[in-house]
């Protein structure tokens, strides 16, 4: 796992990518508008540093298969289908968008508290994959969010 959100370079990478998002932003492909990606991208660093508590919504059994699928160096296809408990419109359980300055100050802010974690910090567990090492995690953090950055040309 070559990026992770806990390498000093990947994670100033991507706070300026996250600072070139204005409220005008488009998507280059997906549905998201900006505000949705941000709350999207924000609610697994909710997770993992245990400020929502979620069940991991695909089953045990299944998690190993779905680590391999999403915890890989190959990137990831366009418009893959949102777990529920990330989906910021219609029915899903994410958290909603409030306003652009708000939900980017929010990002932002997780970014940074999950980046400047203790090396001994116990993360919550994924909503998706459950329990996660801290490699894992700092690479699955930096993977969403490149490619969700990247969905909106920064």
């Amino acid at each position: 796992m070559a990026n992770s959100l806990f390498n000093k370079s990947d994670y100033d990478s991507i706070v300026s990518r996250i600072n070139k998002l204005s409220a005008d932003s488009k998507n280059l492909w997906g549905k998201m508008t900006v505000n949705e990606m941000m709350c999207h991208v924000t609610d697994p660093f909710r997770d993992v540093m245990n400020t929502r508590n979620v069940k991991p919504s695909v089953p045990g059994f299944l998690r190993p298969l779905a680590k391999k699928f999403i915890i890989t160096v190959k990137p990831w296809k366009h418009n893959l289908q949102t777990l529920k408990l990330y989906k910021q419109g219609g029915n899903g359980k994410g958290t909603k968008p409030t306003n652009f300055d708000t939900d980017k100050e929010a990002l932002l802010d997780f970014v940074s508290k999950f980046y400047s974690t203790d090396k001994s910090y116990e993360f919550g567990p994924h909503g998706g994959l459950g329990k996660l090492s801290r490699e894992e995690n700092g690479f699955l953090m930096w993977k969403h969010l490149d490619h969700h950055l990247s969905s909106f040309g920064v």
